[in-house]
């Protein structure tokens, strides 16, 4: 990428160079910043995540199905997570699901957690789906919520 001078602007568009290039560098600097953000936000999501994991087999093993921690309301949760066979053509996936009357519901516009709830109910309710189309995954996480009045 080239240096920017005046004369790459027409008369009628100047600006002042010296605000220009520190207007450029502060966006830079912000840019570099938000990254360094996210990077560390997603470190501590995989710490949460593997901590969630850990309290949840704890509970489970104890036979704990829900309980209070200085003020924290603390519930393990079990269950699957569903998604659309890896490769699968959506044209093929989108027609398997109308085919089993579930394309009113889950449509290639709508949030993925749609499939996940859609199927969970599904299989709560006995139904089966076919695993060449969708894949069901394991997962464990806590419900972590604050009681009134805690901080």
């Amino acid at each position: 990428m080239s240096e920017v001078n005046e004369n790459d602007f027409a008369p009628e568009q100047a600006i002042d160079m010296t605000v220009f290039g520190l207007l450029v560098r502060q966006a830079a600097e912000l840019k570099e910043f938000i990254k360094s953000l996210e990077d560390e936000a997603k470190a501590r999501k995989a710490a949460f995540d593997e901590l969630q994991v850990k309290i949840c087999q704890m509970m489970l093993d104890a036979g704990i199905e829900k309980t209070t921690v200085e003020g924290i309301n603390v519930k393990p949760k079990v269950g699957f997570k569903y998604f659309r066979a890896a490769g699968l053509d959506d044209e093929v996936f989108f027609e398997y699901l109308r085919a089993n009357n579930l394309g009113d519901i889950i449509k290639p516009t709508v949030n993925h957690k749609t499939l996940d709830s859609t199927m969970n109910a599904l299989v709560d309710n006995g139904g089966q789906f076919d695993p060449a189309m969708i894949n069901q995954s394991p997962y464990k996480a806590i419900d972590l919520r604050r009681t009134k009045g805690a901080k």
